[in-house]
């Protein structure tokens, strides 16, 4: 293990530390940064991001949040349960926009709830310093200017790939503005060179690196050929409640063009729900058009993390609506969500009118 600043001079050495090395194949895990647009006034004025923010010795009694993204919803929810009075600013429509309109929205309403005020479709404009606070100029969605003062500042923007001082163009590495361009095998332009995590600008989580890596130490060292599958990648945002997604939405659906039908369950359906009085959100499951095949899931709710983990595995083995519907679910438990939306969808089909007219005339003739 050598620390220190590493730099390709060739497509086979590196220097770091003083010393020159070479290498058969080589990784480039160098994670990602917090991304920082410019604003008049910001830097003069002083800001955190989700790297320092855990380091703050005092609660801001007053926080503005730039950025509406899983980071900044995350964060923005946390700051109003400890007490801040928190002003949530992005260009979007609304916060968590990645995820479906009506999955985010049961976020939303506890996000106003607990106090947090949205400036969607609102720009930063400028930040002033007046005496101990600050003030953020916003351009706000109905054209006019609004002033927020503010004890602190966090930028939750997104992120960047570090790519910077590792002379890539030596290793004829090619990288965009998104990061390092790998294919399924995680090979950068480079045979011999690989990059897993967020440098690679695919997806910005911790577990999607453990599993770029494990594809890597296949390919690279054990010689045993291995792909990586982002259309299994489950996500979670850490808000509350929790929503949590694997596989197509509705919003990515669309954007591909691929028919789908929606089967949704709330959780006020869910006795084990009611009992902790948490029924506010639901599951939706996503199948192929006119068919049962499940394509994705969102679940928005207490602990929809956990739960997204059956989905997981239902996807990853091809599983259709009649697999969940048929298994047995411990009782009282959330996970009783998946067989109750997947049940839904046959008992529609099983009781349709034309059934249930021959069922009335049976049962009538009885008396």
């Amino acid at each position: 293990v050598i620390f220190g600043n590493v730099e390709f001079v060739s497509e086979r050495e590196i220097t770091v530390g003083g010393k020159r090395l070479s290498g058969k194949k080589f990784t480039i895990a160098t994670g990602s940064s917090p991304m920082v647009f410019p604003i008049e006034g910001l830097e003069a004025s002083g800001y955190v991001t989700n790297e320092e923010v855990f380091s703050l010795e005092d609660l801001p009694g007053r926080l503005v949040v730039l950025g509406a993204g899983p980071i900044g919803a995350e964060l923005a929810h946390a700051f109003a349960r400890l007490g801040s009075n928190v002003t949530l600013v992005d260009l979007v429509e609304y916060p968590i926009s990645i995820e479906d309109r009506d999955m985010a929205d049961v976020v939303i309403n506890q996000m106003v709830h607990d106090g947090i005020s949205l400036q969607m479709n609102s720009k930063a404009k400028k930040v002033l310093r007046e005496g101990s606070h600050k003030v953020m100029v916003l351009d706000g969605k109905d054209g006019q200017e609004l002033s927020v003062p503010c004890d602190e500042i966090l930028v939750a923007t997104g992120r960047k790939a570090n790519v910077e001082g590792l002379n890539l163009e030596a290793a004829g590495v090619a990288y965009t503005a998104k990061g390092i361009e790998t294919d399924l095998h995680m090979k950068t332009s480079q045979k011999h060179i690989y990059a897993a995590g967020d440098v690679n600008g695919k997806f910005p989580f911790t577990h999607m690196a453990g599993a770029e890596g494990s594809v890597i130490v296949r390919n690279a060292i054990m010689h045993v050929p291995g792909k990586i599958n982002y259309n299994m990648t489950p996500w979670v945002i850490f808000t509350d409640p929790e929503i949590a997604s694997i596989g197509y939405n509705e919003q990515r659906a669309q954007q591909e063009e691929i028919p789908y039908d929606i089967h949704v369950e709330p959780f006020e359906e869910v006795d084990r729900a009611l009992a902790e009085s948490e029924y506010q959100g639901k599951i939706k499951i996503l199948t192929e058009e006119g068919s049962d095949k499940i394509i994705g899931v969102q679940i928005v709710g207490l602990h929809a993390g956990e739960l997204i983990g059956s989905s997981v595995i239902a996807l990853n083995k091809k599983m259709k609506l009649s697999d969940l519907a048929t298994q047995i679910f411990a009782y009282p438990t959330l996970s009783e969500i998946h067989k109750k939306s997947s049940g839904k969808y046959y008992s529609q089909k099983i009781f349709s009118p034309k059934v249930r007219s021959i069922l009335k005339f049976l049962f009538g003739y009885q008396g």
